[in-house]
């Protein structure tokens, strides 16, 4: 099988391709972590998570252009398209999601002060008595139709000689 420089060069930049996309495939977990807070755990499920998609597109990409052949230039190109992306258009990508994140979180504050807490207090205000109207209704209800328990009767019993019948 012969191998030409014009190929191992497009390989390469396909992998670079590759690079780029798993950078911006692991975007989207940083963007989740700075909008809610995660615990070790999850980062760590998120993390496990991205390696295994990236690895399925990198073997996917390696098998489809060499037939099954994995060189080390296919790494080389990926970990290329990785940094160049990430020092280069992922600082922007970074700086604006943390300014659009802040927008939001201040928005979705600013929402929750002004209509959501004012109405949960109203409906606060609202269900209180209405709870405590039904509690003493449930008990009127329960003093009027509650059954009165009948006692039990004794038995006559009969003696005989041979001893007691019920």
């Amino acid at each position: 099988m012969e191998i030409y420089i014009s190929d191992q060069c497009l390989q390469f930049l396909l992998c670079a391709g590759l690079g780029v996309g798993m950078a911006i495939l692991y975007e989207f977990p940083r963007i989740l972590r700075q909008m809610f807070s995660h615990s070790f755990p999850w980062v760590v499920v998120e993390d496990i998570l991205y390696c295994v998609i990236s690895s399925f597109f990198f073997i996917l990409i390696s098998y489809s252009v060499s037939d099954g052949i994995i060189r080390w230039y296919y790494y080389a190109g990926a970990l290329l398209g990785f940094i160049i992306y990430w020092f280069s258009v992922g600082v922007l990508v970074r700086e604006s999601t943390v300014i659009i994140i802040g927008y939001i979180k201040k928005t979705v504050r600013i929402f929750y002060n002004k209509c959501i807490k004012p109405l949960a207090k109203f409906l606060k205000m609202l269900i209180i008595p209405i709870v405590g109207f039904c509690k003493h209704i449930r008990k009127l209800t329960f003093m009027l139709f509650k059954k009165k328990k009948k006692k039990p009767t004794k038995q006559k019993t009969q003696t005989s000689m041979r001893g007691t019948f019920v």
